[in-house]
């Protein structure tokens, strides 16, 4: 009754959505099924999922680099220094000029962090960690690189290569990527191989000597085998 007083008085209730951005076709859906003639309702393009609500997964590499790994791994030991490795590889014609930058520069070192990869091939980059005192919280670490790339001049040098290559306002289509850093136990070292397993061992000294539970059995039977093994011999030169 409410809501014919308000449209007899030319009123409209509030809408939760705007129509502007929910059709009324799209909002308001038959409760029965359609008729078996009609085909099927096409989807809107407006409801297809979007790619932010897809799975998370690996960033993507570089079109201009490759970069392997995306995730730098540190197997974490107190006060040592840990290095890893990263490839570079540009698989265009184009001379390609990167940067690797980093959120905390005093605590790492990149060598090297600015340089040329040649078309066609690749670059090798390694990332150090000073020798840290104390255990981060839950293994975890914020830290983060990033790695910058543009197209370079033909035959260009790695001295050639300056900071403004890598600034938006120079024009160039500058391609980032970043990488993130995760803590990872050492490897154990492998268990030791127990000493009674060795040669020498104690167990068998005793069974070659004669000692020990089997010594008496092993005894009486070299006994026994000996003088035939010289009744053999002795009627093999005899014969001769």
């Amino acid at each position: 009754e409410i809501a014919k007083k308000n449209l007899s008085e030319g009123k409209q209730e509030p809408n939760q959505y705007s129509s502007s951005l929910f059709p009324r076709f799209f909002l308001s859906r038959p409760s029965t099924p359609l008729p078996s003639s009609h085909p099927p309702p096409r989807d809107l393009p407006f409801a297809s999922p979007s790619p932010a609500m897809a799975s998370p997964g690996p960033a993507p590499a570089g079109e201009l680099l490759r970069i392997d790994p995306i995730e730098l791994r540190f197997p974490f030991e107190l006060k040592k220094q840990i290095s890893c490795s990263m490839q570079l590889s540009n698989l265009s014609d184009d001379y390609i000029a990167f940067k690797v930058k980093t959120t905390s520069p005093k605590k790492y070192s990149v060598r090297p962090n600015t340089g040329v990869v040649l078309p066609r091939s690749t670059c090798d980059v390694v990332v150090t960690m000073q020798a840290q005192r104390e255990v981060p919280s839950d293994m975890q670490c914020k830290d983060k690189f990033l790695v910058q790339s543009v197209v370079a001049p033909s035959g260009i040098n790695v001295k050639d290569v300056t900071g403004e290559m890598f600034m938006k306002e120079s024009g160039n289509k500058i391609e980032e990527v970043k990488l993130r850093v995760t803590y990872v136990a050492p490897p154990q070292p492998p268990s030791p191989v127990p000493e009674e397993s060795e040669e020498g061992s104690p167990s068998r000294v005793e069974s070659e000597n004669g000692d020990g539970p089997a010594g008496g059995f092993t005894r009486a039977l070299r006994e026994r085998i000996e003088p035939q093994e010289k009744s053999l011999e002795v009627s093999y030169y005899s014969s001769v």
